[in-house]
């Protein structure tokens, strides 16, 4: 029985230490060790205080050392902001960049955000750490409770850059730019619409999505929930990242990727949301590119279920997949840039403001 036991440990131990030796390839789930191990690793590996690599990286992805962050939280223009999970610290995780205007999308200044698997964090007994195969944000949310109810009609303007470990194609790593989460009480069922970088390229993932009800032999069997009624898509019509028959993935424009694993240039995003469970009134366009006139994405029909009609948008950096990462130093140092962020009742409102951005 001991010599078995023996046996046991050494093999346990053997298979700890493989573990461990492929844990910067990625090929783990996350757990307690893992997350501990490379929370270690990564204070090895950045090697200088958090203050002092936002500074340095910005300096180096704008090729410009009189390029500074300015510690702020994410401020977009007709909209309180909420620190969200408490991912906002102070230390240039979130800021503006100044002295290099010439990387802004308008104006002489624009926002960073930076994300690192290492600084990962828990609330209440959540734990972004082990969600969705390893994930970590910095986001703010709308101060209010809900952004969007029932008959709640805006137009929201940002432009986004991925500036540094954003981009690869690798179907497990997910990175949110923009949503709008219905809560998760009792439990997290999906999101209205989200605005995600995936397999390398832009993409809008729509939960919740019905085909208009003069067609609904398009959406396969009705089903009745403790949720409400929900009614599935086809795979015919849907072509997710198994997101279940309920979600769609669509494409939306294409990224190149570049030695940075980010691009070189900005995308536009002006995203017209109307939220209503009448599926005559229910609408979500978005533009793309400063073509405000030829909507790249265009869904009408209800904007949720029954129980989950209403929703508040978050907008920052949310990372997933991170265990998963080819190179786990490329799950560090996740680097996001924002500029021209305006939220408003009308088109012409929130592009006047854009235009105006500093």
């Amino acid at each position: 029985m001991k010599t078995l036991l023996n046996i046991f440990f050494l093999t346990l131990f053997l298979t700890c230490s493989v573990v461990f030796a492929h844990h910067y390839k990625g090929e783990i789930e996350a757990s307690n060790e893992f997350i501990e191990h490379h929370k270690k690793w990564a204070k090895k590996y950045h090697g200088i205080s958090d203050k002092k690599r936002f500074q340095k990286n910005i300096k180096e992805l704008t090729n410009n050392q009189n390029a500074s962050i300015k510690p702020k939280k994410i401020i977009i223009k007709g909209m309180e902001s909420l620190n969200s999970l408490k991912s906002y610290k102070g230390k240039g995780e979130m800021g503006i960049v100044k002295g290099a205007p010439e990387h802004a999308f308008k104006g002489k200044e624009f926002w960073s955000v930076t994300v690192d698997f290492s600084k990962c964090g828990t609330d209440q007994g959540f734990s972004d750490c082990k969600q969705t195969q390893g994930s970590s944000r910095k986001e703010i949310r709308d101060k209010k409770k809900w952004t969007f109810v029932e008959g709640t009609e805006k137009w929201i303007h940002y432009a986004f850059k991925p500036a540094k470990n954003i981009v690869f194609k690798n179907k497990g790593r997910k990175y949110t730019i923009g949503q709008c989460h219905p809560g998760d009480k009792p439990r997290h069922v999906g999101i209205v619409w989200m605005l995600r970088i995936r397999q390398g390229n832009l993409y809008i993932a729509q939960y919740f999505k019905h085909f208009n009800k003069a067609d609904r032999t398009n959406t396969g069997p009705i089903v009745e929930t403790s949720n409400g009624t929900r009614y599935y898509i086809s795979d015919e019509h849907s072509s997710s990242f198994n997101g279940g028959k309920e979600a769609s993935h669509i494409l939306l424009k294409k990224l190149e990727a570049n030695e940075h694993n980010g691009t070189n240039d900005w995308t536009s995003v002006l995203i017209h949301q109307v939220q209503s469970m009448d599926h005559k009134k229910g609408l979500l366009e978005i533009f793309l590119d400063e073509n405000y006139n030829n909507p790249a994405y265009v869904y009408k029909g209800e904007m949720g279920i029954e129980t989950w009609n209403k929703c508040y948008i978050k907008i920052g950096l949310y990372s997933n997949g991170n265990v998963v990462a080819k190179d786990m130093a490329t799950t560090e140092n996740m680097n996001l840039w924002l500029d021209a962020m305006v939220i408003g009742n009308t088109k012409d409102e929130v592009l006047k403001k854009v235009a105006q951005d500093k």
